[in-house]
């Protein structure tokens, strides 16, 4: 019976589920970590393509640069969801539309902060910065940090949370059943 697969007690799941805290923080750090270096390839992927269009089509206008500053964002956002799914958040399920919807939502969200900083940024640096490229660059990466924390917080606690609600789950049946199991 070698091959025979392992039945967990409800014990063993809650044990599975409420494991030791240094390791429950020993793996958020690392997905953090992992969160930065997606963040970092996808950063790289919007900067590019945001200075391919500069390069290409060079402007001074605000709004301009918001154009340019989405489709950037958008290729970036797809680079982001694939790498954060799976690498990230080990999220293995197949993809669902409402998994979809809270990703463009989160996103929409993030970009509507994004073009919104870089617009003020923009105005800001304006006068005190001559060179496109280098004028745009520091709106981008001034919208960039602005924008890091919601996207970590939208992709961890909602986009991929079907582990942690999971988890929750069975801490919530386990309680319950053992609390019935007290009264009876």
């Amino acid at each position: 019976m070698a091959n025979a697969p392992e039945i967990q007690t409800e014990d063993e799941q809650l044990q599975d589920v409420v494991s030791s805290p240094v390791r429950s923080r020993y793996a958020s750090f690392w997905q953090i970590v992992r969160f930065g270096i997606v963040g970092i390839f996808n950063t790289a992927v919007d900067v590019l393509t945001l200075n391919l269009l500069l390069w290409r089509f060079p402007t001074h206008n605000a709004n301009f640069l918001l154009l340019y500053n989405l489709v950037a964002y958008t290729l970036g956002a797809l680079n982001s969801y694939v790498l954060n799914k799976y690498w990230t958040f080990h999220y293995r399920h197949a993809i669902t539309g409402n998994e979809l919807l809270r990703f463009v939502s989160i996103n929409v969200i993030s970009i509507v902060c994004n073009s919104s900083i870089i617009w003020i940024a923009a105005r800001i640096f304006h006068p005190l910065i001559a060179d496109t490229i280098l004028w745009a660059n520091a709106s981008k990466f001034s919208a960039i940090i602005g924008t890091t924390v919601i996207n970590y917080l939208g992709m961890r606690f909602w986009v991929f949370a079907a582990k942690s609600q999971e988890s929750g789950r069975i801490c919530l049946e386990v309680a319950s059943r053992r609390a019935k199991e007290k009264i009876s």
